[in-house]
């Protein structure tokens, strides 16, 4: 039993350290976007999914399970990666 514990202790923080970086590219892409003019209605869908991306990280570091919402948010991320260059152009 002693050695699940390292175990999960690292998964544990290998979740947090994914969370963190997923955090910090979404904030880099809004600033980006918003510096290159693009208009607040067009930023609403990744505004909201980076308040998810929030919430999951609060709910990992308070050790509460993830939500639904959160699954399906980290579901959505791995399939559909949006480049800045795409969303600027529409904005």
């Amino acid at each position: 039993m002693a050695a699940s514990a390292p175990q999960a202790r690292r998964h544990h923080q290998r979740r947090i350290a994914a969370l963190l970086d997923d955090l910090e590219q979404r904030r880099h892409r809004l600033a980006i976007l918003r510096a290159r003019g693009a208009q607040p209605a067009g930023l609403r869908d990744l505004k909201a999914e980076l308040q998810m991306v929030r919430d999951e990280l609060a709910a990992a570091v308070d050790g509460r399970p993830r939500a639904d919402g959160a699954r399906a948010l980290t579901a959505r991320r791995s399939t559909q990666r949006v480049q800045p260059t795409t969303l600027a152009m529409r904005a």
